[in-house]
C-alpha cells in the first residue's frame, strides 16, 4: 500500500464495471481507504458520494450508517469480487450484516447500485485518473 511521506498510509483509487453481459455498470472513482482509521471512519469523514463513486472496504463483513446524513446502497461482495447481495436506500442509523463468503463491500450514493444484480462480476482497475475528484 503507498505511504506518504508521513508514513500513513494512503487511500488507492480504482474504477470499477461489472464484466460480465448484462446492462451496463461502471464507477469513475472507487476509493480504497488506506490504513485503521480510513476504513474505519468510512464514509462519516468524507464528502457526499457523487453517483459516480463508492467506498471499498475490504475486507469487511458488514457495515452500519451509525451518525451518516444520508442513506447509502450496500454491495456485498465475494473473494472473486462477485456481487453477493445488494442493500438500495439504506437509513442512517441502520446496520447491514454480510452475508456468507463475504470479503468486500462497496458503499455508493443511494440508487447508484441500480443496475447490478447478485451473480454479477466486478472488475477493479487501479488507476490515477480515477483520483481526482
Amino acid at each position: 500500500m503507498p505511504v506518504s511521506g508521513n508514513r500513513m498510509p494512503m487511500d488507492e483509487f480504482y474504477e470499477c464495471r461489472a464484466t460480465d453481459p448484462g446492462q451496463p455498470w461502471h464507477l469513475k472513482r472507487v476509493v480504497r481507504p488506506g490504513g485503521f482509521w480510513g476504513r474505519g471512519a468510512g464514509l462519516l469523514a468524507r464528502p457526499t458520494l457523487r453517483p459516480d463513486e463508492a467506498l471499498w472496504l475490504e475486507p469487511c463483513g458488514g457495515i452500519h450508517t451509525w451518525g451518516m446524513r444520508y442513506p447509502i446502497d450496500v454491495v456485498f461482495l465475494d473473494g472473486k469480487r462477485r456481487v453477493l447481495r445488494i442493500v438500495n436506500n439504506l437509513p442512517p442509523w441502520r446496520l447491514a450484516f454480510a452475508p456468507k463468503g463475504t470479503r468486500g463491500v462497496l458503499e455508493l450514493r443511494a440508487g447508484a447500485a441500480a443496475g447490478l444484480t447478485a451473480g454479477r462480476k466486478l472488475q477493479f482497475r487501479q488507476g490515477e485518473a480515477a483520483s481526482e475528484r
